[in-house]
């Protein structure tokens, strides 16, 4: 992948790169702590999993499925878990950067077992992660429109 290559080697998204790994690594810390990650990979698995429904991997776009490329997340064509989102894995979800709808989502037992203190505790915490999230993307696609335009450049030459 000659642009994973190419992204690679750029200083400003190897900073975005590493400090949205790192929030996406203290709202992991943060859902543990609260008991979040173990509620949503059960219900995933035994429950109804009602925010991982067969077609929210639907919601990801080209750019956030680069992202977990780079990353190192492995993407496959067919659901691990029959009637569940692609991404779902028997360990729970197998992206490391996650869609909004997918770490916005409180159901209204995970809502109560949190309390509006635990819930506004994850919010803030993910806020971060998805607005350094989005400060990358912007970051990759300029990056990109910048390289299509070298490459129509040159090729005019």
């Amino acid at each position: 992948m000659a642009y994973g290559l190419q992204v690679g080697q750029d200083r400003h998204l190897k900073e975005l790169f590493k400090r949205y790994r790192e929030a996406i690594h203290h709202t992991g810390e943060a859902m543990q702590r609260l008991g979040v990650t173990e509620a949503c990979t059960r219900c995933a698995l035994e429950g109804m999993g009602s925010c991982c429904f067969a077609g929210v991997e639907n919601n990801y776009d080209a750019v956030l499925l680069f992202i977990n490329l780079f990353f190192g997340c492995e993407l496959t064509e067919s659901p691990e878990i029959a009637g569940k989102c692609l991404f779902v894995g028997k360990e729970g979800c197998k992206l490391v950067a996650r869609h909004y709808y997918c770490l916005r989502f409180f159901c209204d037992e995970l809502r109560a077992a949190l309390g509006s203190a635990g819930v506004g505790c994850l919010n803030e915490t993910i806020g971060r992660e998805l607005g350094l999230g989005l400060e990358l993307e912007h970051g990759l696609r300029q990056f990109w429109r910048r390289l299509q335009r070298d490459n129509f450049l040159a090729g005019r030459s």
